[in-house]
């Protein structure tokens, strides 16, 4: 089933800081689920199920390997949409609801439930405090922001060249 408000930017966007963060030290099960689970986000909410028989494992098997990492599905999944959730927010360029689709939720109340629970404020307060965190170093938020902003023209989202202040964007 694909989702209307379906946005390609942050389906790239999605598999690549998959790949980022799968690059850092997660067991070869975990990060072959963190990958699967990145495909489908897009689609809803992901199945144990349908992971399982993406990477050609029973369900049973896909737990027990899993459980051999000292982890499981729901945690890997978790994880996962906190990390990405953490970075689009600090990307500033997508809204709530967009995060919300693109993290495979099938509604924002269950996002915005997340938020509180992964960072204990609402996915608006996020945004607007920089997640209360450290910043991110400028070299990081500018080829962060160009990569967006690159998707987003290709895709017919951005602004043109010159349109940056009507956005707040350099």
């Amino acid at each position: 089933r694909r989702i209307p408000t379906a946005n390609s930017a942050i389906f790239e966007l999605s598999e690549r800081i998959a790949e980022q963060a799968s690059k850092r030290q997660f067991g070869v099960t975990s990060s072959r689920v963190r990958g699967e689970i990145v495909k489908c986000l897009g689609k809803g909410e992901p199945r144990r199920e349908a992971i399982a028989a993406q990477l050609g494992m029973s369900e049973r098997t896909l737990c027990r390997r899993l459980s051999d990492e000292n982890t499981n599905f729901v945690a890997v999944l978790d994880a996962l949409r906190r990390e990405m959730a953490e970075t689009y927010m600090q990307q500033g360029d997508f809204n709530p609801t967009e995060i919300t689709y693109a993290l495979g939720f099938s509604d924002p109340s269950n996002f915005y439930r997340a938020c509180k629970r992964w960072f204990g404020s609402t996915p608006n307060a996020l945004r607007q405090s920089g997640l209360g965190g450290a910043p991110k170093p400028v070299a990081a938020q500018s080829v962060a922001r160009s990569a967006i902003q690159r998707l987003a023209r290709g895709i017919g989202l951005g602004k043109e060249k010159g349109d940056h202040k009507e956005r707040g964007v350099d």
